[in-house]
């Protein structure tokens, strides 16, 4: 799409006359309401409100063309879950908030987000606004990978046999004694909740549901299902909802480590938490894992579906990277579905000082949008969804609000079935931004159980992820780039809930990966949370879906990972071997005449070898110790090798049993002639005579002197017989 110029008149007018909203309202403090503190979809669903118009799915109409614009608010009775950011103390504003009727999920007094969120009735957004701790209020936007459209008992999961399930339990793993929780919408909502799922022998007699999201799907109760096909000997199950705000899901993490869990299946995202540093949850996740937490995350089932660049500081994107101007990009064909787009900047989050806004563009005719983020917020994200009917050509552009900054600009799409954009693609990473991201999480790609070194088409790809700012906002000044995703385990399998056979996307991945883990864990309960995470990520243990035998890659990480290698690394009882090498070698008394290179080998064919300490070659020109430590599941092996230098030859060396004239019927004795030298440094190894004859004439001998560098010191001697 190229650039087009549009009059005003085909924009969709954001003033709050055109909103319907007034600022007829004052809190206690004086501080007059302030619209636009809200986001323009909460800015919609307050004109609404305050018209007294039924609060359904509000949307904006594009002005003849069939599409709309959603304003991505989840509804409740009345009322709509927000963040409301905060300036000053996060308790305060929490309390003023229940003071208007919020009912708070989550609250979070951590950077980068300082904020409170929950329900609350949208006839108060503008009242909020007015409370003086509050900096702006923005939609909760939150998702569960199945829900993007792709994404032992009486059912079995296909992905236990694909996995080796039972020839790792065969090895005496069941997950006993393993506490194991799941993170997802709901588990007790459907068709007689968990009591069903126990009657059927599906899910273990203890499962405690921490917090639950009325009215959701029981993703989670299918997601639970799969670990316990793989690990039926766990006893209990937590269950702890994180569709209620990422504040909410990152006190769910926290309460499911404080229930004593030591795996964690998670499968909601949050593409509004920050792409560029730690938010809340991904904080939450490093913590888990600090507490001995194995956490599993889904990738996302949105393949390559983003694009990375930087603004070029003109009024408009350029995204053609070429000498032409193009600020429409072209996402493809679209027929009747849903679109949407999370696109942030390199700023810091809360603190942003450049506004940019995200345009729709339907059959090349703007969709005018408001402006979702606003600069009172300092959040460097926007996230805008429309909704159509028919066939239509889909296209964005992102356009400065205010600020004067060129940053990098990243989005990721989804809502629709994959797809490759269609023009000026970058095909960059398409990772969960919040707890597939952390550093302390394995995010799972997703393969269908029937051809698992290929992954489905949907598995968001790598290769990795890059955090530029640190939690509180300050500039790293190296990049953190962690690869991503980590490893590859079963979708499209059978579980026994309504709605989730088969139960496909990196939702259903994540649950298999779990219950492995859940097996790993019970195997061998002294293992630390890296040493699991070693075990799982070694592409021994796997199969390989690369196209590089052995490595890495942005489609499934490490590989599909079998748990009957992983148990048998996990039950190892030998440590691993660890030999030494030196260029050249040394001399005879173990000593070396000049520098020297020392190179160290490590193997252990039964468990990774995941620390090693010392164990890089070096060179040594002076005397010194070269030392290499290396551990397996069997056990620490540590090996030192002394660098000893002499480059000094052997000194003073002299004969004995021999002179230099015999009378005639005189004669040297053989076996009493000898010779010996001096060295102090790495003394003498031998002194050998050559030469020897016992025979009338005149003769030579020589004594050959050697340290224990191998140095070589000759003297002659020349004697006489008659």
């Amino acid at each position: 799409m190229k650039t087009r110029l549009l009059a005003a008149a085909a924009l969709l007018s954001t003033s709050l006359l055109a909103l319907g909203l007034q600022p007829a309202h004052a809190d206690d403090a004086g501080r007059a309401p302030d619209a636009g503190r809200l986001d323009s979809g909460l800015q919609i669903l307050a004109a609404a409100a305050e018209r007294g118009q039924p609060l359904t799915e509000q949307t904006a109409a594009d002005g003849g063309h069939g599409a709309k614009v959603l304003t991505g608010a989840r509804l409740e009775h009345g009322d709509v879950l927000v963040n409301v950011y905060v300036d000053g103390s996060v308790t305060s504003a929490a309390a003023a908030l229940q003071g208007l009727g919020m009912r708070v999920t989550g609250t979070s007094d951590r950077a980068p987000e300082r904020l409170v969120a929950g329900w609350l009735p949208a006839t108060r957004l503008l009242d909020a606004t007015a409370l003086s701790g509050t900096r702006a209020i923005l939609t909760v936007h939150a998702g569960t990978d199945a829900a993007d459209g792709t994404d032992a008992g009486s059912v079995l999961s296909q992905g236990d046999a694909i996995h080796h399930g039972p020839q790792a339990r065969a090895l005496g793993a069941t997950g006993a004694g393993v506490k194991v929780g799941v993170i997802s919408d709901s588990i007790n909502q459907q068709a007689g909740g968990v009591a069903t799922s126990q009657a059927s022998g599906d899910l273990p007699s203890s499962v405690s549901v921490l917090a639950d999201d009325p009215g959701q799907s029981d993703e989670g109760r299918a997601m639970a299902e799969i670990i316990y096909d793989e690990a039926p000997g766990i006893t209990q199950m937590y269950f702890s909802t994180g569709t209620v705000s990422a504040a909410g899901k990152a006190a769910s993490i926290n309460n499911l480590v404080a229930s004593g869990v030591k795996v964690i299946a998670d499968d909601i995202f949050y593409l509004d938490e920050p792409m560029f540093q730690d938010g809340q949850v991904a904080q939450a996740v490093d913590a888990a894992k600090a507490a001995g937490v194995s956490y599993f995350a889904s990738a996302g089932n949105r393949a390559k579906q983003s694009w990375e660049g930087t603004y070029n500081g003109g009024a408009d994107e350029d995204f053609d990277p070429g000498a032409g101007t193009d600020t429409i990009q072209s996402l493809g064909n679209f027929n009747g579905t849903s679109p949407y787009i999370s696109l942030q900047w390199a700023e810091p989050w809360s603190a942003a000082t450049t506004d940019l806004a995200l345009d729709w563009y339907v059959d090349d005719v703007l969709v005018a949008t408001p402006d979702a983020n606003n600069i009172v917020s300092g959040i460097p994200n926007e996230v805008e969804q429309i909704t159509f009917s028919g066939v239509h050509n889909v296209g964005i552009g992102i356009r400065r609000v205010s600020g004067t900054g060129t940053p990098k600009l990243k989005y990721i799409a989804g809502g629709v079935s994959t797809f490759t954009i269609q023009q000026f693609p970058t095909d960059s990473n398409a990772i969960n931004p919040d707890a597939a991201s952390a550093a302390g999480s394995m995010a799972v790609a997703a393969s269908n159980w029937s051809t698992p070194t290929s992954p489905e088409p949907y598995s968001s790809r790598g290769p990795s992820i890059t955090r530029r700012f640190d939690s509180l906002g300050n500039v790293l000044t190296t990049p953190v780039v962690r690869p991503k995703p980590a490893l590859d385990a079963a979708d499209a399998v059978a579980t026994s809930v309504p709605g989730f056979n088969p139960f496909g996307g990196t939702s259903a991945a994540t649950p298999s990966a779990a219950g492995i883990a859940a097996l790993i864990r019970s195997a061998n309960p002294t293992l630390s949370v890296d040493v699991v995470a070693a075990i799982l990520t070694n592409p021994a243990y796997g199969l390989d879906c690369t196209p590089t035998a052995g490595q890495p890659d942005l489609d499934c990480g490490s590989g599909f990972i079998q748990a009957d290698s992983m148990v048998a690394a996990a039950k190892d009882a030998s440590p691993p071997a660890v030999t030494s090498a030196t260029t050249p070698a040394g001399g005879p008394g173990g000593w070396f005449s000049g520098t020297v290179s020392v190179s160290w080998a490590v193997a252990d064919g039964d468990s990774p070898v995941y620390a090693m300490t010392g164990c890089a070659a070096a060179t040594f020109s002076a005397p010194g110790t070269s030392s290499c430590s290396a551990t397996s599941v069997g056990g620490t092996t540590s090996k030192s090798l002394v660098i000893r230098i002499d480059r000094t030859k052997p000194t003073k060396v002299k004969f004995k049993g021999i002179k230099k004239h015999y009378a005639h019927g005189t004669r040297p004795v053989k076996k009493k002639v000898k010779c010996k030298a001096r060295d102090g440094e790495s003394g003498i190894v031998s002194c050998k005579i050559k030469g020897f004859k016992a025979t009338p004439g005149k003769h030579t001998i020589k004594a050959v002197a050697t340290n224990g560098a191998g140095l070589k010191t000759t003297k002659r001697f020349t004697y006489t017989i008659d």
